[in-house]
């Protein structure tokens, strides 16, 4: 059986695009352009095909810039200050002194913050890992003295303190186990805490970095609900989509990759776990395609 539109869903993709379009025009969604989500709404000719268009514009997880900006602003205000005393490295009258020590260029704290990102692990490094980190400084005043690259020999030298690795979002865990295995994470002496701060991540990767590396302690800002998949079932076993309870997943599904492939656009890659998180800049491989992809005649939301 394919999909329907259910009669009580029957006016949905009116509202929800006149909806999101208005959030965009206004700037409150501010990292997507009319222009694109224009474009990206004529990918869908079909009433069942904008069923599941409005449906995916419905599931977004979307953080906007000044979102991005205020979680920066908790790692360096919130979750570092509680990592220090927690470590017994806390030294300070308040959080301000704290802030003042960390805008200061000459890194003074026992600390260093390095993107998920080198070249044992990318020959051409510098992707988004590195923008995260360079967007935290700048969003939270961090000194460069505390700002390492996983291949400057120095980052590695022994030292009593904490060792952050900033990142947008933990998803399968592949990318960050991948990291930890070559510059040997788990290598390091005891004294070098080491702590992974994802901005958003999801309940399996956090299951196999902490499998794989115990030894990473990792705090997100936002944890991604286990069933943040776009196509999850009820919880009933009935087979049903989460997102209405009248289709069945599978249905939902196989109209989403028939809509992809007559737009000659190629299957989910490996790192796909159809999520539907947008965040600035470049959206993650774990979300869908049908958010990001550029090639065959696929018009993007957001291209990456």
């Amino acid at each position: 059986m394919g999909v329907i539109v259910p009669s009580s869903h029957e006016d949905l993709s009116r509202q929800v695009f006149g909806r999101f379009r208005s959030l965009v025009v206004d700037q409150v969604i501010d990292i997507i352009s009319p222009t694109d989500l224009d474009r990206w709404s004529r990918n869908f000719e079909t009433a069942e095909a904008q069923y599941l268009a409005a449906q995916l514009l419905s599931a977004a997880v979307i953080r906007t810039n000044k979102m991005i900006t205020s979680s920066y602003r908790h790692i360096a205000e919130v979750v570092l200050p509680d990592l220090m005393r927690s470590a017994g490295l806390w030294n300070f009258d308040c959080v301000e002194d704290f802030l003042f020590a960390l805008h200061d260029r000459k890194a003074a704290l026992p600390l260093r913050i390095m993107p998920v990102d080198g070249l044992r692990i990318d020959r051409k490094p510098g992707n988004s890992a590195d923008s995260v980190v360079r967007n935290f400084a700048i969003a939270a005043k961090v000194g460069d003295g505390y700002l390492w690259r996983a291949d400057d020999p120095k980052a590695w030298q022994p030292f009593a303190g904490l060792l952050i690795f900033v990142d947008d979002l933990l998803g399968t865990g592949r990318q960050f186990a991948g990291f930890a295995k070559k510059y040997q994470l788990n290598e390091l002496p005891p004294q070098m805490q080491c702590v992974y701060i994802p901005l958003l991540a999801t309940a399996k990767g956090i299951g196999k970095v902490r499998e794989k590396f115990p030894r990473v302690e990792i705090r997100p800002v936002e944890s991604l609900h286990a069933s943040a998949g776009f196509f999850n079932e009820t919880v009933d076993n009935s087979g049903l989509w989460v997102r209405d309870k009248v289709n069945a997943a599978e249905d939902v599904r196989a109209l989403y990759r028939q809509i992809m492939s007559d737009k000659d656009v190629p299957k989910e890659g490996k790192y796909s776990m159809e999520l539907s998180v947008l965040l600035p800049g470049r959206t993650p491989n774990n979300s869908l395609r049908a958010y990001w992809n550029s090639t065959g005649r696929w018009q993007p939301l957001m291209p990456r």
